[in-house]
């Protein structure tokens, strides 16, 4: 058997700020192509295959299918089910598979997304904004004290709508929300920043995951060391020396 798998796509640069950069930063290539010997003695795993080829899928279940063809040596070698959904290539995966059930974090999640929202709603310059707060509370005291600048919104790159749901909660009530991606533009020094929020029917909203940066920040956050607040840090110092010069 014989697989062609990719690593990801650009995580920086013009493509990266695109809705098909998004897509395709954690959506990396994978082929498989099975030994003519193989398709005729099993049939059905190529049926499977095929017809799992269009539904979502993980390296979990990649896992059990190289215990797949491990096993046909041996007897009684058996697979293990590290999701909800780790079944192998070769068998039948389900048609309403979701990420949280393949094991895929939220953060790398492409699935539901429906037709792009206008960038100049006010609804999405609220939810940017949104983001740059959150970003503004990341850095915290940081900001208070002159290390890093405060951010503020210049401009949308991009906007949709990912889809909904309701989930519970202690009180075993069920609230309703609609997820949505947004990635903008701030100042100084046009950071672009991404971000999936979700809001309740309530109203609130939070981030789910974490914002990403999606453009370069090389030698703009060199006084940070903390490698979580490096995406974030526009270093003030870095500011003075460009007002200077």
């Amino acid at each position: 058997m014989i697989l062609f798998i990719s690593d990801h796509g650009y995580r920086f640069g013009s493509f990266r700020e695109t809705v098909l950069g998004y897509y395709e930063e954690s959506l990396p290539f994978f082929f498989l192509r099975l030994p003519p010997r193989l398709k005729k003695e099993f049939p059905q795993w190529y049926t499977n295959l095929k017809i799992n080829s269009n539904r979502l899928t993980s390296p979990f279940n990649l896992y059990n299918s190289l215990i797949d063809l491990y096993s046909l040596g041996f007897e009684n070698k058996s697979k293990i089910s590290i999701t909800k959904s780790s079944s192998s290539f070769f068998d039948l995966s389900p048609e309403d598979i979701n990420c949280e059930d393949s094991g895929i974090p939220q953060k790398y999640c492409r699935c539901g997304v429906s037709p792009e929202l206008l960038p100049s709603s006010a609804m999405t310059s609220d939810l940017g904004r949104f983001v740059v707060k959150e970003v503004n509370g990341y850095l915290g005291a940081l900001v208070q004290n002159g290390t890093c600048a405060l951010l503020n919104m210049s401009s949308l790159l991009y906007s949709r709508e990912l889809g909904s749901g309701e989930v519970g909660n202690m009180t075993e009530e069920f609230m309703s929300y609609t997820d949505y991606l947004v990635a903008l533009v701030t100042i100084p020094r046009d950071g672009k920043f991404e971000a999936k929020i979700r809001i309740f029917q309530n109203s609130t909203k939070t981030i789910i995951g974490e914002v990403s940066r999606i453009n370069s920040y090389e030698g703009l956050s060199d006084c940070m060391s903390d490698y979580r607040l490096k995406n974030y840090c526009i270093c003030s110092d870095v500011l003075k020396k460009r007002k200077g010069s």
